[in-house]
């Protein structure tokens, strides 16, 4: 028996432990979000292919090198790993998951870049602040000129030098 190698649009794929002869060879894969990823920023993991329950680690090789804890595949074989901070340094990495029972495995490239000068790519954007409502200007105490005609008594005349009463 020989190891199974596949190369595909998401990477290389390597069937660690190969299946008996006469059993169907199930192919592995490992689809990421993006192939390319700001420092800080993050992207999502899917493997598939997998034993139902299985558990699978994600582990990642580049300028730094990690694993994730084990995780088991819903029915289907399928894991969705993620949201994935990457908060390592700026570089090629290669993803990869692995089922602990079959042995299978899939990767896919990963580049990190660093951020924009100044960005600070995984900070929560700031709240929009709404706007203070404003309180009416108060009412002058002062009393209101009347915009009516006042009567004007009959013995009594107003003229500009001396205002009706």
């Amino acid at each position: 028996m020989a190891a199974a190698i596949a190369v595909g649009a998401t990477g290389v794929h390597v069937l660690a432990r190969p299946a008996p002869e006469n059993a169907p060879v199930t192919s592995t894969e490992l689809a990421l979000t993006t192939s390319q990823v700001t420092s800080g920023s993050s992207y999502v993991a899917t493997a598939t292919g997998f034993e139902p329950g299985e558990a699978v680690r994600f582990s990642w090789t580049g300028p730094a090198s990690g694993s994730s804890d084990a995780l088991p595949t819903d029915p289907t074989g399928t894991n969705v790993h993620g949201p994935i901070i990457k908060d390592g340094p700026p570089g090629n990495y290669l993803i990869t998951a692995t089922g602990l029972t079959s042995g299978r495995s899939a990767t896919a490239p990963l580049v990190v870049v660093a951020p924009a000068p100044g960005a600070n790519p995984g900070a929560t954007p700031p709240k929009a602040t709404p706007p203070r409502a404003t309180t009416p200007a108060k009412a002058s105490t002062a009393p209101k000129a009347s915009t009516r005609p006042r009567p004007v008594s009959p013995n009594r005349t107003t003229s500009p030098s001396s205002p009706g009463r």
